[in-house]
């Protein structure tokens, strides 16, 4: 009798997000086995959308703290592997078709690693940054790859109320790793479409929350992140 496959599943956290939630889960009808949407307050019709499209939904009004939103999500599912998801992105095709091999420690991982998708490791793969491909108003910014941890084993957990910070992971990777500008971009891409009132009124929000827990700002925590980028690179 043959292995069974790690099971996948989707979790979602929104709020006034009802133009974005059926094209969001009907991206992953074919690779999840379960889905869970946090609904945190939605005045619109957030909620009716996820439950049509299968969505288990629950509710926690959204304290300002994005992990405890996130977390309690992640604890309403069973599965092997999960993927957060945020409403207003979208994946690649591509990205889509290798969700299943990436999670798969005894086939698809050694495979994706034979085409130069995923690194060489003595150990399995836990934890997936993906790029992202960011949008205002229809325009691409030059923020690249962006990556974003957003496939994990179940164990994972958020850190930091904005600027979220995953822990629990124990052998991380990029997806596509070695295509990382915008000039020669990964081939497997979140895209993430906004607007650009939204962003400023998200940029605000979480300008208030920084202050309030006295975090480093987003710009801080990418400066720093691309300061260690280049040491690495310095001590190849």
């Amino acid at each position: 009798m043959g292995k069974s496959k790690p099971t996948l599943g989707l979790a979602m956290i929104c709020q006034n997000e009802a133009v974005h939630i059926a094209p969001s889960i009907s991206q992953f009808f074919t690779v999840v086995d379960d889905i869970v949407v946090v609904d945190g307050g939605s005045r619109d019709d957030s909620v009716m959308w996820a439950e049509r499209m299968g969505a288990r939904v629950f509710h926690r009004p959204f304290d300002n703290d994005f992990s405890a939103q996130k977390n309690y999500a992640l604890a309403q599912l069973d599965t092997d592997w999960i993927y957060l998801h945020d409403p207003d992105e979208r994946l690649e095709p591509t990205l889509i078709e290798i969700l299943q091999p990436l999670i798969e420690a005894d086939g698809g991982q050694p495979f994706l690693t034979v085409g130069g998708i995923l690194p060489g490791s003595s150990e399995i793969f836990d934890c997936y940054g993906i790029a992202r491909r960011n949008y205002i108003d229809g325009v691409q910014t030059n923020i690249y790859p962006d990556y974003q941890y957003r496939l994990f084993r179940k164990n994972c957990r958020f850190e930091r109320p904005v600027h979220e910070l995953l822990i629990g992971w124990d052998n991380r990777t990029e997806v596509d790793f070695a295509h990382a500008t915008l000039e020669d971009p990964a081939r497997f891409n979140i895209l993430h479409y906004k607007s650009g009132t939204k962003q400023e009124t998200q940029d605000v929000r979480y300008a208030e929350i920084e202050k309030k827990y006295n975090l480093e700002t987003l710009v801080d925590i990418r400066k720093k992140a691309k300061e260690e980028e280049g040491s690495k690179d310095e001590n190849a």
